[in-house]
């Protein structure tokens, strides 16, 4: 029997393209591509979602799983090659993640990639990890005898809707439905110059990102709270009018898996987030640690409201759009925070670990996570959308915001 259950709206929401989330890791030394195809073939069964399917019944979407088989790892010869294939589009019909390997100098890289619909950058995070530790255990011997999880994960509603009585969400959806709008449908996405999606990347070294986790410190904010910042920064300075302040704003990508009662695991859910504003008036000479310190206060008291959870509970008519139309965002902030490392076999070690988002939106997407002492943000956004020119611009000033090369300013 086939376990089936219809969408819920988040994650109908995000059916909108069918590309998805991507982790990838540069690899030192050896890869067994056989002993990884056990593994994926271990992960399938332990998350049945994975090898499922999507597919339109009555008007609905709904999620299919069906009995894991033996699936074989796409390869490529090339790098470029490679992360191609991790964002050429899933097909719903057919299976919502696809493991990529390809040799490359001095060692593999292997990617990841996950339909958006069953998971976010977190159930995203677990799975990569978990595919790392089924490898391993496969190579010790012990792999291959993992039982099914049993059930397909459900989406955020259930974990939402008890929190707040009916007349509370009809309350915020009618405070936000008039200033907010959907997002179109974007085309297809891909990596590379033909591709309709553009990736770049901004790498700290481990002193870099030292010198930015003491400067949160110092200052008693978050480094997404400076990362926020630095963006609507970097934004003002982009902008030609030398004059007055201007009202700038972005979004920042809320999980919610922590903020109910109780709390819910990385893997309990498909997608749990929602998002919170930062809209502030920012002036060219604006200090960059006191913009932080606002975009600090404003969002801990969207928190405190409980917004984003209200915001979740109808995020397939609301949030997906979550952009005022007074202030058009100037990006989307997703930060991950600090992964746990890998577990790998000995005689391998992980040189790098990339997590983006292959989905196109109108905006920048801005996507962080700190791995083995080092902080990289991807930026993600439609060719279309920057030059290569202008995009190095933006990480360039990104860079200078985050880590400047003059003295911080005196807290």
């Amino acid at each position: 029997m086939v376990e089936q259950r219809p969408l819920e709206p988040s994650e109908s929401l995000l059916m909108r393209s069918d590309q998805g989330i991507v982790f990838d890791a540069l690899v030192e030394g050896p890869v067994d591509v056989d002993a990884m195809e056990r593994a994926w073939a271990e992960l399938l069964a332990l998350d049945p979602a994975l090898a499922g399917t999507i597919s339109q019944q009555q008007g609905r979407y709904v999620l299919s799983a069906r009995a894991p088989a033996r699936s074989k790892a796409r390869t490529a010869t090339t790098t470029p090659e490679h992360r191609e294939a991790l964002a050429a589009a899933l097909d719903p019909a057919t299976a919502l993640a696809r493991l990529v390997v390809t040799p490359c100098e001095g060692g593999y890289r292997v990617g990841l990639a996950i339909h958006h619909a069953v998971a976010d950058g977190r159930a995203a995070a677990a799975l990569y990890a978990l595919l790392w530790e089924r490898y391993t255990a496969v190579l010790s011997g012990k792999g291959e005898h993992v039982a099914p999880r049993g059930g397909l994960r459900p989406g955020a509603e259930p974990f939402l809707s008890h929190l707040f009585t009916r007349e509370e969400v009809e309350a915020a959806v009618r405070a936000y439905r008039g200033a907010f709008h959907g997002f179109p449908k974007g085309p297809a996405a891909g990596v590379g110059d033909d591709g309709a999606v553009r990736v770049r990347r901004l790498l700290l070294d481990r002193a870099e990102t030292n010198s930015l986790l003491a400067t949160a410190r110092r200052a008693e904010v978050s480094v997404h709270a400076l990362l926020c910042a630095a963006l609507l920064s970097a934004g003002r300075r982009a902008d030609a009018d030398e004059g007055a302040p201007l009202l700038l704003s972005g979004w920042s990508v809320v999980d919610l898996r922590r903020r109910v009662t109780p709390h819910v695991s990385d893997l309990g859910v498909t997608n749990f987030t929602s998002g919170a504003k930062s809209e502030l008036d920012v002036a060219r000479d604006t200090d960059p640690l006191q913009l932080a310190r606002r975009v600090k206060r404003q969002l801990d008291s969207q928190l405190a409201a409980r917004t984003p959870q209200k915001l979740a509970l109808r995020l397939g008519e609301v949030v997906g759009a979550a952009f005022a139309s007074v202030s058009p965002p100037r990006f989307l902030l997703t930060n991950l925070g600090v992964l746990p490392p890998l577990q790998v076999p000995d005689g391998v070690a992980i040189r790098d670990l990339r997590f983006y988002d292959s989905q196109p939106v109108p905006v920048p997407i801005y996507m962080a996570q700190t791995y083995a002492g080092r902080l990289s943000v991807e930026l993600v956004q439609w060719q279309s959308a920057a030059s290569e020119e202008q995009a190095r611009t933006a990480l360039g000033t990104l860079r200078e915001a985050l880590v400047p090369s003059s003295p911080p300013v005196p807290l």
